[in-house]
């Protein structure tokens, strides 16, 4: 159904929202314009190395596709080019490549030519580009439908500032939350030395089954009013509290997999905050402008507001399955 969020074994990807009932519906990407993310480095390259960093703006590409492009224009085989995180597909992104170039000064400028692609800038770094490396996005968003032009969006909007539940976006799930469907079934393989070597996708399913085991912690938490202040479990290797245990015990198959496997358990903030925000009302809706730290999603701020409807997934063009991270 437009507008609901997927549901995995009966329980919403996602979570509760601590903002109160929705405004209405929140549609965005009504065209591509509407979703604008800048990716921010969070550092300065160098000027010297053997990688070449790209900056380019993008439009209706996905970043996967964007940098297999890169690779065949500058003849370089895809695993010598990378980026630090995905953007979405439906909308205006500009991002960072890094592509390993040592001792060569290619021509540039085809890369440019490519359409829905402007080169933005080009400077050496050392070290390539790895997933995570950059420090948040900046958004610029312009949200439409009843719950934007709902009298208490604005104020509503403006107050979380003071910060909103972290969530994983249902972006990280997959369609439908397939990416979970495979995650247990990729966990059931019996021999997972095997598993792992075969399976070129194993690094989604274990980002989905931990985010979700993360969204489940959170949710009891927003449940609790407990989620301002303090960290969640992304599950791994080490053992788990007597409450996360109890919490995440119909979902063992996801909590013994990621235990089998060895991953190093890590840590996620509850609630994260909105820097440099900006919001203005209209007769079209709502226009809003922050930055969010690397790995928080604009969906989990804007779900506070009402129910997200991504136009994009419902037109006849492919769904997007990116978002920015």
């Amino acid at each position: 159904m437009i507008g609901v969020e997927p549901t995995w074994r009966g329980v919403p990807v996602t979570g509760r929202c601590a903002a109160g009932a929705a405004l209405g519906k929140i549609r965005i990407k009504t065209c591509v314009e509407d979703f604008q993310v800048d990716e921010i480095l969070g550092f300065e390259p160098e000027g010297s190395g053997e990688h070449v960093y790209l900056r380019v703006r993008k439009t209706g590409l996905n970043t996967a596709w964007l940098a297999g492009e890169i690779a065949r224009t500058l003849r370089l085989k895809a695993r010598h080019v990378s980026w630090s995180g995905r953007k979405d597909r439906h909308a205006v992104t500009t991002q960072w490549f890094s592509c390993w170039l040592p001792g060569v000064d290619p021509d540039l400028a085809p890369i440019g030519d490519l359409a829905g692609v402007d080169l933005l800038a080009a400077v050496r770094h050392p070290r390539k580009l790895r997933i995570g490396d950059h420090a948040g996005n900046r958004f610029r968003l312009h949200i439409r439908g009843d719950g934007a032009e709902h009298p208490e969006a604005l104020s509503r909007a403006c107050a979380l500032r003071a910060g909103f539940p972290n969530y994983f976006g249902p972006q990280r799930f997959g369609a439908n939350a397939g990416n979970l469907e495979r995650a247990v079934a990729f966990f059931a393989v019996q021999d997972r030395r095997r598993a792992r070597r075969k399976t070129r996708n194993r690094d989604i399913f274990y980002s989905a089954a931990r985010a979700f085991l993360f969204n489940r912690l959170l949710d009891a938490a927003v449940a609790q009013d407990a989620w301002r202040s303090g960290t969640g479990l992304l599950p791994g290797d080490a053992a788990l509290s007597p409450n996360a245990a109890e919490l995440l015990g119909p979902f063992s198959d996801l909590v013994d997999g990621l235990a089998t496997d060895r991953l190093a358990p890590a840590q996620r903030a509850f609630c994260t905050r909105p820097a440099r925000f900006g919001a203005e009302q209209g007769d079209l809706g709502l226009g809003l402008t922050f930055e969010l730290p690397q790995g928080a999603y604009a969906t989990a701020f804007l779900r506070e507001l009402g129910q997200v409807v991504d136009v994009s997934e419902h037109s006849t063009a492919a769904p997007s399955v990116e978002t920015a991270s």
